[in-house]
């Protein structure tokens, strides 16, 4: 649960997108850095401008997260079984 609102920073992410002519477009690292789905048109400069927006608004957010790892093979495409072990 977001306990603290962040459209603030949300606001601010979008005006220097739009500030800095660049396209508000969802984040997805593999094809920003390579350049391909949504960012094949857009220039290796314009890439890493939106990678270092994207990389500011994310270190100024409050929040925490966890990283797991898991073993595909023990739950045999079981998506409950799965998802019982990420509570």
């Amino acid at each position: 649960m977001q306990s603290t609102p962040i459209t603030t920073h949300i606001g601010k992410y979008e005006r220097h997108l739009a500030d800095s002519a660049l396209p508000d477009i969802p984040f997805h690292a593999g094809p920003l850095f390579n350049g391909h789905d949504d960012y094949e048109d857009i220039s290796f400069a314009d890439r890493k401008r939106l990678f270092f927006a994207f990389f500011t608004l994310a270190r100024n957010l409050s929040f925490r997260y966890v990283t797991f790892a898991h073993r595909k093979s023990m739950f045999d495409g079981d998506r409950t079984r799965f998802e019982a072990q990420l509570i």
